[in-house]
This record gives C-alpha cells, structure tokens and sequence, in this order.
C-alpha cells in the first residue's frame, strides 16, 4: 500500500493506522517521492490526499496508473469533495472526507480491494 500525503503527520497517522491491517505500508510526501516508490515496490492500492504541494492526488493516480494500470485508489480531504461522477470517472473505490475515522479507512479499504 503507498499513502500520499505531504503532511507528515498525517503520514506518520496513516502508517500506524495501517500497520494494524498487516502488509507492508510505504508513504510518500511528494509525487517525485511516490513515483520512486513505485519503481522500486509492488502494491496495488494508493490512498493519497488530493491536495499535494506540486499536483493533486487525481493527477499523480494517472501517473502511477501509466505504470499500473490496475492500481485501485482511494482519495482523500478536508478541502475537496468530489462528486460521485468525478469519483466514477477517476476509477477511485472511495473518497475519505478528513478528518475520519479507523472504520471509515477500514471500510474504505474493503470496499476498494473488494475484501
């Protein structure tokens, strides 16, 4: 799993809170960051907020799906609320309005990963 977020607290948040999922949890603070991640690790499922200093989280799920194209995708924030036909559009298994909860992210992951 890759989470991207160019708040490192919100990374250090989401790598705890993904740790009790099991699975390897790589985070990434930029798009450059991200896109070394993944040309060096397998994962099949990115979580990144939408607003990151140099792009948007739709922007870099593009990039990364070049490289992956069955990469699934769950966006989040506190500034953007998209609707559910950008979701559709964009192939993203759901949207997490910040701040949330763990059972939302765990019910997010479900449904995204179809677990």
């Amino acid at each position: 799993m890759l989470v991207v977020d160019d708040s490192r607290a919100m990374l250090d948040i989401m790598e705890h809170l993904l740790g009790f999922f099991g699975g390897s949890v790589h985070t990434a603070a930029t798009e450059e960051m991200a896109m070394a991640i993944a040309d060096k690790h397998e994962f099949d499922l990115v979580i990144s907020d939408h607003f990151l200093q140099e792009t948007t989280g739709i922007e870099l799920l593009a990039k990364l799906r070049r490289k992956r194209p069955l990469l699934k995708a769950i966006l989040m924030s506190g500034a953007f609320d998209p609707s559910e036909k950008e979701i559709k559009k964009h192939k993203l298994g759901a949207f997490l309005k910040k701040p949330f909860e763990m059972h939302e992210l765990k019910t997010a992951i479900k449904k995204t990963l179809k677990i």
